[in-house]
């Protein structure tokens, strides 16, 4: 009976334990019919249950209030530090984005020079053609000129008519005016073309040089390829080819203008890379899950101790002042942050191939501020 009494009574204890976490509860033990209290120091009450009066006594736990205040220490230590973690990363964010923008900066410092010969050159057969065409515009006026005082005269009924006629034609020959309306249209074609290719290299160079942390929108891989070839063409040795292969690709939704600067710096390092008359192809291609982009070229290569550290920042082979070692550090970042990869075979001596993939579908990461 007594121990039937010490279980229930226990029982009791346990639920009021759960209400007051920071009191010790305790009642008296019955050993063979005695009664016997707590060795220290306690309160006591009686508590009303539902199986009758149990006499309680009570005291301060010290170990659970030391427990409660810890915990509620280390709790405000943790979110403190998160606090400061998170504060951290952001300024983090803030840094790589400031790098990848000014190795960005960088690039196009490089191609500035490029660009503007780029510009250049077809700027120059516009500029020549249409010095041309405006002596051409003088011989057609003229010759309109003529037919008009013709039709004047054959309007009027003047018999002389056959006259002018022939004069009109001794006048057509010494202009040779049937070159002159060729060439025109030719001259026109061309100016055109030279007009096409100043607008491509400019629109390549905004697109590249657009400052977009959040600019993620449908792309066609081949024309960000075909931008950046516009940009590359001037940095090339002389007699270096630019092989082209392309593959049908469906648009991608990605970032245009970090992957453009990842081409640029794989063909930037490209470019530098291979001697006067050297190659470098360039494909796309796409299989189930990805597109893959390949840069290859028959230049010096890389020698095998250095390709474990390719994608390390700051590193490089380049002589002090050539190069700070960010440009493929930063591609691989864009590229991870792509959800995609980048590797680099190479051989010293033979050349380098770059391959990089990027998924199908990407799933973009929220954009911070």
């Amino acid at each position: 009976m007594s121990e039937t009494l010490n279980t229930i009574v226990g029982e009791a204890m346990v639920d009021l334990q759960g209400t007051y976490a920071k009191l010790t509860l305790t009642a008296p033990r019955i050993y063979f019919g005695t009664v016997r209290y707590p060795h220290f120091r306690t309160g006591q009450a009686v508590v009303h249950t539902p199986v009758g009066l149990v006499e309680c006594h009570f005291c301060l736990d010290s170990m659970r209030l030391d427990l409660a205040t810890s915990y509620q220490e280390a709790m405000q230590s943790l979110v403190e530090v998160n606090s400061k973690l998170k504060e951290a990363n952001r300024h983090l964010a803030q840094q790589q984005a400031q790098l990848v923008q000014t190795e960005k900066m960088a690039s196009i410092g490089i191609l500035a020079s490029g660009v503007a010969h780029e510009i250049n050159n077809p700027l120059f057969f516009v500029d020549a053609n249409l010095n041309t065409l405006n002596d051409y515009v003088h011989v057609i006026d003229s010759m309109l000129g003529l037919y008009d005082q013709l039709c004047n005269t054959m309007h009027g009924g003047d018999s002389s008519w056959p006259i002018k006629v022939s004069s009109i034609r001794e006048e057509a020959q010494q202009q040779d005016f049937d070159f002159v309306m060729q060439d025109t249209k030719q001259l026109v074609v061309e100016t055109r073309q030279g007009v096409e290719r100043i607008k491509a290299i400019v629109q390549g160079l905004r697109d590249f040089s657009q400052i977009d942390r959040c600019g993620f929108a449908e792309a066609d891989i081949n024309v960000i390829i075909e931008n950046t070839c516009a940009l590359i063409g001037s940095q090339l040795p002389a007699g270096c080819l630019l092989l082209k292969d392309y593959s049908s690709l469906p648009r991608l939704v990605c970032n245009a203008g970090e992957i453009g600067q990842v081409l640029l710096g794989v063909l930037l390092n490209a470019g530098q890379a291979v001697a006067s008359g050297g190659n470098i192809r360039l494909s796309s291609a796409v299989t189930d899950s990805s597109i893959l982009i390949t840069v290859e070229d028959d230049g010096c290569g890389i020698a095998s101790e250095h390709i474990d550290h390719i994608f390390e920042p700051f590193f490089t082979t380049k002589p002090v002042g050539e190069g700070a070692g960010l440009g493929l550090s930063i591609a691989y970042g864009i590229i991870q942050k792509h959800n995609g990869s980048i590797s680099i075979e190479s051989q010293e001596g033979t050349g380098t191939k770059v391959t990089i993939r990027l998924p199908l579908v990407i799933e973009l990461a929220p954009c911070s501020t």
